[in-house]
């Protein structure tokens, strides 16, 4: 049986993390995608991991998941992206127009209040996820 776990959206494609379980046993595969002409999805990188953290571990080193559009994260894993996502958030510039509305996505996706208080965006700091403090920036990532 397969179950597509964690599923970020870009314009140009698609990261999942896909939970295969054969005879009890769990493996996660990454599969990156491109979108075609004709909306179809053209596989160009799959890698198999043993665990869903390993799996989500790779697409966090490469990929800026939480500036993106967050479409699943499957019940039993939300809040450990809850936990990678403060993280994430306090080792990286972020760009303060560009994360907002992700954050209110991811918000929505993950099924939890992430208090998303941002003060007055003129101010040189904001606050996020329960107090956190974050820096704004002119960073921005893409895929």
């Amino acid at each position: 049986m397969k179950e597509e776990v964690f599923v970020v959206l870009a314009k140009s494609g698609s990261l999942t993390i896909e939970k295969e379980v054969n005879n009890n046993l769990e493996i996660f595969h990454f599969i990156y995608c491109d979108w075609q002409n004709d909306h179809s999805k053209k596989i160009i990188k799959t890698q198999t991991f043993k665990s869903f953290e390993d799996a989500f571990q790779f697409i966090n080193k490469n990929y800026p998941w939480f500036e993106l559009w967050v479409e699943t994260v499957s019940r039993e894993y939300r809040q450990y992206i809850f936990e990678e996502l403060k993280k994430a958030l306090q080792s990286q510039s972020v760009n303060l127009e560009q994360i907002k509305h992700s954050l209110f996505i991811l918000q929505s996706t993950l099924k939890m209040d992430l208090n998303l208080n941002l003060k007055n965006t003129s101010q040189d700091d904001f606050e996020i996820l329960n107090g956190l403090n974050f820096k704004r920036s002119s960073v921005f990532h893409s895929i």
